[in-house]
């Protein structure tokens, strides 16, 4: 059994933002209902809390579901063509959610290749690499892998992998204020 960890304010809002703070289950806007982050996959059958798992629901659908898969909350004796295709939608959502996930992880490792490589360490904590990914999730690739670049760049070899995420974290801010002043 998976052990539950929690999901970061920042994650937790990117989710939230993403799908429009509202439910994705039955569609209704934080406006009306109290809206949390609900695991696609649940915790106790493996589920993590990678974005791709994540969904934005409203408090009475995601009460409903419990630690179930979509597709077990529906009652199998009722075939009806509409219950079969919400099935079929959301098995489509969960397999595109374990694709996302393990292009996800590759993406984890190729961050974790590129600052061991440019540090010249073994390692790099989990914290700056969850702080990367969140980073990721919200911005292209490339820009992401340029403001690594910049940080090494700029400062000393010996400072600590925090403070160049601090570093990035003002790049980034720099580079939005830059273009929101356009």
């Amino acid at each position: 059994m998976s052990k539950r960890k929690a999901i970061g304010t920042a994650l937790r809002f990117s989710i939230l933002s993403r799908d429009g703070f509202k439910c994705r289950y039955c569609g209704r806007p934080s406006t009306e209902r109290k809206i949390v982050v609900d695991h696609i996959i649940p915790v106790v059958k493996g589920g993590t809390n990678d974005p791709e798992n994540l969904v934005s629901a409203c408090e009475p659908c995601n009460q409903g579901k419990h630690a179930k898969l979509i597709e077990e909350r529906i009652p199998a004796e009722r075939n009806l063509e509409s219950e079969g295709e919400k099935v079929s939608a959301l098995r489509k959502m969960a397999l595109a959610a374990m694709t996302l996930k393990k292009e996800r992880d590759e993406l984890r490792q190729d961050v974790v290749d590129y600052w061991t490589e440019k540090s010249g360490k073994d390692s790099v904590s989990s914290d700056v690499v969850d702080r990367l990914m969140i980073l990721l999730n919200l911005h292209k690739t490339e820009k992401v892998f340029e403001w690594i670049n910049i940080a090494f760049q700029k400062l000393p070899a010996w400072k600590a992998d925090i403070s160049r995420m601090r570093y990035i974290y003002g790049i980034r801010k720099n580079q939005k204020e830059m273009e929101g002043g356009e």
